[in-house]
């Protein structure tokens, strides 16, 4: 779908790029074909988040088996609803104020504004197996950031727990109309299978906040003060001794490996 289209259709149904909704489409039909081919969703049932004007909706109903689409304005719902008819199943909905429909795979260009809320939504409440989003660029490396790096923090270590992250290429704002001010990423999300009690993720996703809670604060510090978690001074000197570590550490010294490890002392597992 070229710029000329988009204006077409929009001006045909009234409609607009809302700000709001952080509403920027395709408009590179290469990037389009990129983003649908390393979906590999051929015969499985695939989620779209934020459909717009169908730019990858129309290549999802020729590949998929199935296609759920989520889309939270209601003037791009009626253009959906006209175009693709009984070939998808259209929601008229704020993704991240319902429950995930479940489906094998995702396809979605996240709006930049909540991307992070909608991947761990995904990562956390959906079934899909693996999930091809595009992002801001420096949310995608604030994904895959590893321990000791300036980027490194909660949303590398929480979504490292259900997803292995990857980035595929990146998009220049061109490929979009209007362009946004960034550049974009297209990024692979894979689920990986632990084996964790609820319990202990919980608790991992609870030390997790709290040791990013003060950055520049010592993990000790985090644990016994921040308001994520009540761990007595004691109990989170001898955490800290499980983990073979310095008094000193802070939660970007940590290893996502070395949460989880924390998790389970805490949980009185091994």
């Amino acid at each position: 779908m070229t710029r000329q289209q988009v204006v077409a259709i929009m001006q045909q149904m009234g409609l607009a790029p809302n700000k709001r909704y952080g509403q920027n489409f395709l408009i590179d039909t290469s990037v389009v074909h990129r983003i649908i081919q390393a979906a590999s969703c051929r015969g499985v049932s695939v989620l779209e988040i934020g459909p717009g004007l169908g730019s990858l909706t129309e290549l999802l109903v020729e590949e998929a088996s199935s296609v759920v689409a989520v889309e939270i304005d209601a003037g791009f719902c009626r253009y959906l609803g006209e175009r693709f008819g009984g070939r998808i199943t259209l929601l008229h909905e704020d993704f991240l104020k319902i429950d995930p429909p479940q489906t094998e795979c995702v396809v979605a260009n996240l709006p930049y504004y909540c991307s992070s809320e909608i991947i761990f939504t995904i990562a956390q409440r959906s079934s899909a197996a693996s999930a091809v989003v595009m992002v801001q660029r420096e949310m995608a490396q604030r994904l895959l950031a590893k321990s000791s790096s300036d980027s490194y923090g909660a949303p590398a270590v929480s979504l490292w727990l259900d997803m292995h992250c990857e980035i595929l290429f990146d998009i220049p704002a061109g490929s979009f109309f209007p362009p946004p001010e960034v550049v974009s990423s297209v990024i692979r999300l894979t689920r990986v299978s632990r084996d964790i009690p609820q319990s202990v993720r919980d608790t991992f996703h609870l030390i997790v906040r709290a040791g990013f809670w003060a950055r520049r604060k010592q993990f000790y510090a985090c644990l016994t003060k921040s308001p994520f978690v009540t761990i007595d001074k004691e109990r989170a000197a001898a955490l800290i001794e499980h983990l073979g570590r310095d008094a000193r550490v802070r939660a970007e010294e940590l290893s996502p490996e070395e949460f989880l490890s924390a998790s389970f002392f805490l949980n009185g597992k091994k």
